[in-house]
C-alpha cells in the first residue's frame, strides 16, 4: 500500500484497506499489525486502529487474541455466498412489492431512463427495491450489503454497462407485468454474473 496524505480520515483508510482486500492483494488469513500498516501509509496508529475497528464490524477483519487483526478475505466460495444472499434478498423485496398491489412499473421506468442517460448509477436501480417497501431497517441493511461487494464489482472492476442494460430492460418489463418468477430468474442471472466476474478478475 502507498503512503497517503496525513489529513485523510479513518474512513478513507478503511476504504483503502477494504479495496486491497476485495482486490485480493491482502489475502484471506493474512495478519495486519497497526504499527506496520501505519508505517506503510505514513500516518499515526490512531486512524489505523479506528479503521481496523470499522472493518472488523463490516466483517473484513477479525480480531485475534494477540489483538492483531486477520484479513477475512475473498474466496470463490465466499463471493458466491454473498452474491447469492443479495440475490435472495432482492427476490424477497419483489415478493413484498407485489403484495402491496401497487403499480411500480412507471416509477421504475423513470429511474431506468435516468440510468440509460447516465443521470444515475446502477446502485440507484438496486436500491429502488428496498426503498419502495418503506422499511428503513431493511433499506439500510440493503444499502450496506450493496456497498461492499456489489459496488466493488460495478465500479472498481468496471462491469460492462451494455450487458447490464439488456438485463435491466427485461427487469423493467417484468415489473410492469408483475412477473415475479421472471424477476427471480433475472436477479439470479444478474448476481451470478457479478459473482463470476469478481472471481475471474481477483482470484
Amino acid at each position: 500500500m502507498k503512503a497517503i496524505d496525513r489529513t485523510q480520515t479513518k474512513d478513507y483508510i478503511a476504504n483503502l484497506i477494504k479495496k486491497e482486500i476485495l482486490h485480493n492483494r491482502l489475502k484471506d488469513g493474512e495478519e495486519l499489525v497497526q504499527e506496520t500498516v501505519a508505517a506503510e501509509l505514513g500516518v499515526s496508529r490512531m486512524p489505523i486502529r479506528e479503521a481496523f475497528q470499522t472493518l472488523e464490524l463490516e466483517g473484513f477483519l477479525q480480531r485475534m487474541p494477540n489483538r492483531h487483526m486477520v484479513v477475512r478475505g475473498v474466496t470463490p466460495k465466499g463471493i458466491q455466498e454473498i452474491f447469492r444472499l443479495i440475490e435472495h434478498m432482492h427476490a424477497g423485496f419483489v415478493q413484498e412489492m407485489f403484495r402491496l398491489e401497487q403499480d411500480f412499473g412507471q416509477e421504475f421506468s423513470k429511474i431506468f431512463e435516468e440510468y440509460k442517460n447516465n443521470r444515475c448509477d446502477e446502485i440507484r436501480l438496486l436500491n429502488y427495491f428496498s426503498e419502495v417497501l418503506d422499511n428503513l431497517y431493511m433499506q439500510l441493511l440493503h444499502e450496506k450489503l450493496l456497498d461492499g461487494y456489489v459496488v466493488f464489482v460495478l465500479e472498481d472492476l468496471g462491469m460492462s454497462k451494455s450487458k447490464e442494460i439488456d438485463i435491466w430492460t427485461e427487469v423493467e418489463s417484468a415489473i410492469r407485468l408483475k412477473d415475479q418468477n421472471r424477476l427471480n430468474e433475472l436477479f439470479h442471472a444478474y448476481f451470478t454474473g457479478l459473482a463470476n466476474a469478481m472471481i475471474e478478475k481477483v482470484i
